[in-house]
């Protein structure tokens, strides 16, 4: 192929239309501020986390003094209430695993490229959004295993 050819044959090569390309999608939720998220999951946990300090210095470390008594007492009559039942698994699971949601929403993030079929999954380490995640799922777990301990241990009673 001489230069002549090789011109030409440029010539006619069709050139690629910028239509034909589609820019990737980013899936972001609007909702989902990092720091409102933060801020969402520390009172998500401050029930929760005063509960578990109540019942430690009550029964652990054997401080009686009454302001641990109170929420104690509190939670045992929330239970014991058939009308208010469900509102301690509410404070102590439900609320924290909102609290998880919603610190994965706001440091995951997702695009799609819809050309090559390809979804990107990254996470943007926001410190304190990774810290309130880790303290609302190990509260969520350390109440839910001792559900599970107390239902194993009762069942064996009886």
């Amino acid at each position: 192929m001489n230069a002549d050819e090789f011109e030409k044959h440029m010539e006619n090569l069709q050139k690629p239309g910028a239509d034909s390309v589609k820019p990737s999608i980013d899936i972001k939720l609007a909702v989902v501020n990092p720091q409102r998220s933060a801020a969402i999951g520390v009172w998500f946990i401050a029930v929760p986390c005063y509960f578990l300090f109540c019942i430690f210095m009550k029964y652990y470390f054997h401080f009686n003094i009454g302001i641990f008594d109170i929420i104690v007492e509190m939670m045992s009559d929330l239970d014991k209430n058939p009308n208010m039942w469900f509102l301690s698994p509410l404070l102590i699971v439900v609320l924290p695993l909102v609290g998880v949601v919603l610190n994965a929403l706001a440091i995951t993030h997702f695009s799609y490229a819809p050309v090559s079929r390809i979804l990107q999954i990254s996470i943007k380490l926001r410190w304190m959004n990774v810290l309130v995640l880790l303290v609302n799922l190990s509260l969520v777990s350390i109440f839910i295993l001792y559900a599970i301990i107390e239902n194993i241990h009762h069942s064996q009673i009886k």
